[in-house]
């Protein structure tokens, strides 16, 4: 089969330009909920966080006191709005790990990773000298990177992410 020139150039761009576009995201996060010890407890902060922009489902252990969100396809979960979620479901999180993509910015001394708007930046935090260089190559050749780590919320400024892996993709 033939190609004409103008579907050579749709795929080429399909192939170049989507990834980038179509995995700057948060896929999942895994939050650690204190008190979360019955089914009627389950049930309360399911219905919370399926209020929650970009989620998909849930999977709730309870003997582990953790919920993992998974995201809609090719949507990316508010993680500003899980916080308040549990809360008003009567519960206290721990700790929140994240599954995201998106592509390393450098801003001064600082490394942030942009998994969606120009707001949606995680300050990348604690990072080893090697991942260090490693983040500036990245942001340096603009590739999408897949970084799961733990989140922090911080009251002024953007989100900050200690990355336990880092894969980079899509060149």
């Amino acid at each position: 089969m033939r190609m004409n020139s103008i579907e050579t150039a749709f795929l080429a761009a399909l192939f170049v330009l989507a990834p980038a576009a179509l995995q700057a995201q948060i896929h999942t996060l895994t939050v650690s909920v204190d008190g979360l010890a019955c089914p009627f407890c389950a049930y309360g902060v399911e219905k919370k966080l399926k209020r929650v922009e970009g989620v998909e489902s849930m999977d709730i252990r309870m003997n582990e006191g953790t919920v993992t969100i998974s995201a809609r396809e090719g949507l990316s979960i508010d993680i500003k709005q899980v916080p308040r979620a549990i809360r008003d479901s009567g519960f206290s999180m721990r700790e929140i790990k994240a599954l995201a993509t998106g592509v390393v910015k450098r801003d001064g001394q600082g490394l942030f990773l942009q998994y969606g708007g120009a707001d949606d930046v995680f300050q990348l935090r604690e990072l080893s000298s090697a991942l260090r260089e490693r983040l500036l190559q990245y942001a340096e050749n603009g590739e999408t990177v897949e970084v799961e780590g733990i989140v922090e919320e911080r009251p002024e400024g953007p989100w900050t992410l200690r990355p336990e892996s880092v894969e980079g993709f899509f060149r």
